[in-house]
């Protein structure tokens, strides 16, 4: 019978097995810590569907950019969603399900209707609290409430009960109740926020070609939140920054 060595008779053999399976180590450590680090630069938006509100089931959440492919969350079967939308600009969420896909839109208590939101870069998550279909956003009551908590006198009292907000509606008037507190008041400027997009369109021009635009028409379905997102979200996001760091 012809013996033949085993890998513990072949050393040069054994080293090239351990160094191979270093190598594949550290290779996935290295995926870990990139996806990790890309992890860090998102912001994350969470909140819950009112799914009794929609006439149809609402399955999942995309977060909609021009030119890019949409993101998509799952929504679970207590409505609650959690999407992380990395620096972009003219995003806009939709909840899809067989009835449609509505936008979720953004009455202001100053200026007009909007849907859209850019991303500067990573940010504290925000919970848009509950999201319940609109319809026809156009022609619709809103009144605008604050979540800051402030000492009231027996008269203030009695007109916080007036204006008071049940499942979304107003108790005195029925019109729709929107937090519209969080802006963009108080961040710095980033480099690249004066930068026009190709699909900007403003007073009827496209600032990058000069060509005639028409701008995108309201939404003929909407849903609203609790809480509005506010028109710019996040920090300024800059790689360079990580260059210095060790981890």
């Amino acid at each position: 019978m012809i013996e033949r060595p085993g890998v513990a008779d072949q050393p040069g053999k054994e080293e090239d097995m351990d160094r191979s399976t270093m190598e594949r180590f550290m290779g996935l450590l290295s995926l870990a810590l990139a996806v990790g680090c890309a992890k860090d630069k998102v912001q994350p938006i969470s909140g819950r569907v009112a799914l009794q509100t929609f006439d149809r089931t609402v399955t999942a959440v995309r977060v909609v950019r021009p030119g890019a492919a949409p993101i998509v969350g799952r929504v679970s079967l207590d409505g609650t969603f959690e999407v992380k939308v990395p620096r972009g600009r003219h995003y806009h969420l939709e909840f899809t399900g067989p009835s449609g896909e509505p936008y979720l839109v953004f009455p202001r208590a100053a200026g007009p209707l909007g849907w859209t939101f850019d991303v500067r870069g990573r940010g504290a998550p925000f919970d848009v609290g509950t999201v319940r279909y609109l319809g026809d956003p156009l022609g619709k009551a809103y009144t605008f409430v604050t979540r800051q908590s402030q000492a009231l006198s027996s008269a203030d009292e009695r007109t916080a009960e007036d204006d008071e907000c049940e499942d979304g509606k107003s108790v005195k008037t029925g019109a729709t109740c929107i937090d519209d507190d969080d802006d963009d008041k108080g961040k710095e400027e980033c480099d690249d926020d004066d930068d026009q997009d190709a699909d900007d369109c403003v007073n009827g021009t496209a600032p990058k070609t000069g060509a005639p635009c028409t701008p995108p028409s309201p939404p003929g379905m909407a849903a609203v939140a609790d809480h509005n997102l506010p028109p710019v979200m996040g920090t300024c996001d800059d790689d360079d920054d990580d260059e210095g760091d060790d981890d």
